[in-house]
């Protein structure tokens, strides 16, 4: 009777877990697949979006190294040039599109004019045509470098065009505009190895390019009458050509999209992407069909499993109770149930006693790396105050030559005053005793600096004035930037308090002082810029300078020590490296890189005390 309830309760329990085995399994196999691949195609679309940004980038230079070639200021100034100066400039033209391997690099007057181009001896030439349609010569005009991608009117190929006024001055409006277009279907064909579809679209969401060409020139959402008119005007594309596509995003799993192509719904894992400074954005498709069965193939898997698993534990309950009668089998169990638990107490002592022997070793092994650390610390602040006396050791003969001037000064008045208190001219004699006081504070001023300067400094961090560090650094040095004839501009923070230690603080901006004065040795131009910011409770600091930059290959080792660009004897490799450690132990964060205009720039993030 027990059996025939046993299996009957067992067949029900069957009848609803197994479906529902299937059910949890699919569920939770297919979201777990769609996360994993849709991780798997934003880290590809993360590499793919650098890899175009950068290859675009490349050629962001030339058209300003371009508007600065002799020959093109001089075409573009006379009206009238001979056909071998036109000739002569065709050719040197066809030659830099050659080595820089772009599609076409042509010259414009003010009025549109296509005066010499790269392709001057094609059918497709551009000499003569004019352009004034396009926003690239809008903004070259207007004194600005242009950027823009369009459908070739004269070549019907897609490109991405770069621009740059012609100026005979650099205060004097442009001659004219030199313009370098860049092929987009040379670059496609580097994308055709990738296993999924990448769009590359413009702010009006047009697709421009693609390793699929089924979707160039499709529209990922509805076009404004604006937009319309805009690619009309620019002549950017043929409006006819657009073609909308309708993009349905799924409710249940971000991420995943199902995409209306050729009258069918087509399910694709998706990803998008923004580059900046092309105002581009970028997508990254991938066909979703293989993940439903996938996830079937799981649940299918564990069906299988919940049914042999079921099967195990009925025969295994009806064994159970077929045994259950059978005392002699269970007095068998319980004796060896008795002997492993007294096994298993044994074992336990046994593990007890090697853990209270490894916490002995375990809390030996902290005293011994506490003893280290504090060992560390102090190392630490050895090696800080050393590189503060080398700093000023290295600033001795400027130094020295602060002091001698007013010591000189002191004397000639000392004297001048002996003559005149022989003569009895007291208001004279007092004039140069208060000469000699003023003189005296001076150098007790300097004296100050440096002594606290050099004193060695606890770690206490506290509110400080980033601005008062920044002079007081700069007074130490000064004689080094007025040996060196170097001017420092200041775009400083009327009120910039942070959380440092003062002391500290000054040793960093003295190293970076000093690094920018090293740098810009064999600069004619020497100048050091001082740039405040404060943004969500942070200040920046950056220290920018117009020596020649830092080289990429060494700004990742920039901070490591004993790293230096300097000569032999001239430093040993320290001077940043601490000052990275020092700004770290602040709680902020040093920045190398090189500046847009050129030079190297340090940034000094630090919490202000002020909350923005």
């Amino acid at each position: 009777m027990v059996t025939s309830i046993f299996k009957s309760l067992s067949l029900i329990i069957f009848a609803v877990l197994l479906p529902l085995t299937a059910w949890v399994t699919y569920s939770v196999s297919y979201q777990y697949l769609v996360g994993k691949e849709l991780t798997s195609v934003r880290s590809q679309l993360g590499l793919f979006a650098s890899d175009l940004e950068a290859e675009i980038e490349k050629y962001s230079f030339l058209p300003r190294v371009l508007s600065r070639n002799q020959k093109f200021k001089d075409l573009l100034s006379k009206h009238d040039a001979s056909q071998n100066m036109l000739s002569n400039i065709n050719r040197d033209l066809a030659y830099i599109n050659t080595v820089s391997n772009t599609e076409v690099v042509y010259l414009m007057r003010l009025d549109g004019t296509t005066v010499a181009a790269s392709n001057w001896d094609a059918e497709d030439s551009f000499v003569g045509e004019n352009f004034t349609f396009r926003p690239y010569f809008q903004n070259a005009i207007a004194g600005r470098e242009g950027r823009y991608f369009a459908l070739g009117t004269t070549s019907g190929r897609r490109g991405y065009y770069f621009s740059a006024p012609v100026q005979t001055n650099a205060n004097k409006p442009p001659i004219g505009i030199v313009v370098v277009k860049v092929n987009i279907d040379k670059l496609e064909q580097s994308w055709q190895d990738y296993a999924m579809t990448f769009l590359v679209t413009d702010t009006n969401g047009v697709v421009f390019s693609s390793n699929n060409p089924k979707w160039r020139f499709r529209t990922l959402h509805p076009l404004s009458k604006d937009a319309l008119l805009d690619i009309r005007n620019n002549q950017q594309y043929p409006v006819d050509i657009l073609k909308q596509t309708t993009l349905v995003p799924s409710k249940s799993y971000p991420g995943l999209l199902s995409i209306d192509l050729s009258d069918r719904l087509e399910q694709f894992l998706s990803a998008q992407q923004a580059i900046p400074t092309l105002n581009w954005n970028v997508y990254a498709l991938k066909p979703a069909s293989g993940l439903k069965k996938a996830a079937l193939g799981y649940a299918a898997f564990a069906a299988l499993l919940a049914v042999l698993s079921w099967g195990l534990v009925y025969l295994s309950s009806l064994r159970r109770y077929n045994l259950r009668e059978k005392l002699e089998l269970k007095q068998r169990s319980e004796r060896q149930l008795k002997e492993a638990h007294d096994k298993l107490e044994q074992r336990v002592v046994q593990r007890t006693h090697a853990l209270s022997e490894s916490n002995k070793i375990l809390k030996q092994e902290i005293t011994d790396r506490r003893f280290a650390e504090d060992e560390l610390r102090r190392t630490q602040k050895e090696l800080i105050h050393a590189a503060k006396l080398a700093t000023l050791g290295q600033l001795a003969s400027g130094i020295t030559h602060e002091l001698n001037q007013p010591l000189a000064a002191i004397n000639n008045y000392a004297e001048n005053a002996q003559k005149f208190l022989s003569q009895n001219n007291s208001e004279q004699t007092r004039s140069n005793l208060f000469e000699i006081l003023k003189l005296s504070e001076r150098m007790s001023d300097i004296t100050t600096q440096l002594k606290t300067y050099s004193y060695k400094t606890d770690d206490q961090i506290g509110a400080t004035d980033l601005n008062k560090c920044i002079h007081n650094a700069l007074a130490i040095i000064k004689s080094r930037i007025k040996a060196s004839k170097t001017s420092v501009s200041f775009e400083l923070l009327s009120d910039a308090q942070v959380y440092a230690n003062d002391i500290r603080l000054e040793q960093v901006f003295i190293n970076l002082f000093g690094n920018a004065l090293d740098a810009m040795q064999d600069s004619d131009h020497r100048l050091i810029k001082l740039k405040q910011t404060a943004k969500e409770g942070w200040i920046s600091t950056r220290v920018i300078d117009s020596g020649p930059g830092i080289e990429k290959s060494q700004l990742p080792h920039i901070f490591d020590a004993f790293f230096t660009t300097k000569t032999v004897g001239v430093g040993l490799g320290l001077g940043l490296s601490i000052s990275s450690e020092i700004i770290q132990n602040l709680g902020g964060r040093l920045r190398a890189s090189n500046h847009a205009s050129g030079g190297a720039q340090f940034e000094i993030l630090l919490r202000s005390t002020t909350e923005t």
